[in-house]
């Protein structure tokens, strides 16, 4: 990294900048089988500050007032052996494609978890083979997998919104942020 980068938490008026992150390591987000995929900052807004569970905490790369990358933890309230674990899923894990290769995402992931380990019980995570490799890099180690358990509160619009899928350029059922 030829510049100086200054890794921190998020900030009020970050939103912007992230969107401009995210839009160029993913080439679209939150992509077109999200239901609000022509509304990122009203999803991103759901999603990270306004969510039920309380606001994710993320972490970014800022190089000299651009954002070059970015981890954000959903919070996962969580009950196990009738306690209370706090918990965090990692989601919208994003480095710019100028930057990949330059240890960002790990210098990302190092603040996030030393940070996180304060306060939380474990992370959850949705693996793939890229992050596999750089979670593990970074401490993280696999414990097991969890079952998943839903209870559906609206069948038949489940249902509906199922058959959607099956249509072509049909989006996938997420809550709306209207």
């Amino acid at each position: 990294m030829a510049e100086a980068v200054e890794v921190r938490t998020y900030r009020d008026g970050d939103a912007p900048r992230i969107l401009e992150l995210l839009q160029a390591a993913f080439g679209t987000w939150p992509g077109r089988r999200v239901a609000s995929h022509d509304r990122p900052e009203q999803f991103f807004r759901w999603k990270h500050r306004t969510n039920p569970q309380g606001p994710s905490f993320i972490v970014v790369a800022d190089a000299g007032g651009r954002l070059i990358g970015m981890r954000a933890y959903m919070m996962w309230p969580l009950v196990a052996g009738g306690n209370a674990v706090g918990a965090v899923q990692a989601v919208d894990l994003a480095t710019h494609p100028d930057y990949r290769g330059e240890g960002v995402n790990s210098r990302l992931a190092e603040r996030a978890i030393r940070t996180l380990s304060e306060t939380k019980g474990f992370a959850l995570g949705l693996p793939n083979d890229m992050s596999r490799s750089l979670s593990r890099k970074v401490g993280w180690q696999p414990i097991g997998k969890l079952p998943v358990w839903v209870r559906v509160r609206r069948p038949l619009r489940v249902l509906r919104r199922a058959r959607a899928i099956r249509s072509v350029g049909r989006s996938l059922a997420v809550p709306s942020v209207d």
